[in-house]
């Protein structure tokens, strides 16, 4: 996978990177987590602050353009970026759940069902 980097600039008010590139050589699609790992070894960032935005690849052609973006920390990624972008890249984050303690009444309930 060769990639080009087209354009690329410093956005300080939202501390990131915003980079446009281009990726030649392909015999299928590259994957996000692909993308994340070849971006993140090329300018000397963790993967976990790199979100790729789009990714164009048309039909019959050998290559890509896409953009990324690349953050200061997760913390700012995660305050910036929308809940589903951040999904796609992390996953859900799982919260304790909390069980409801059952009333009496709603006991009652189930017992005649029964």
């Amino acid at each position: 996978m060769d990639v080009r980097i087209l354009d690329e600039n410093d956005n300080k008010v939202l501390k990131r990177k915003e980079i446009k590139f281009e990726v030649h050589g392909l015999k299928t699609s590259p994957s996000r987590k692909d993308l994340i790992k070849k971006i993140a070894a090329l300018k000397n960032a963790k993967e976990e602050n790199v979100i790729i935005g789009k990714i164009l690849h048309k039909f019959g052609e050998t290559k890509i353009k896409a953009d990324a973006r690349i953050y200061a920390n997760k913390e700012d990624l995660k305050k910036i970026e929308v809940k589903p972008v951040v999904r796609v890249h992390f996953g859900v984050e799982k919260k304790a759940e909390v069980k409801k303690e059952e009333t009496p009444a709603a006991a009652g309930k189930k017992e005649k069902k029964k």
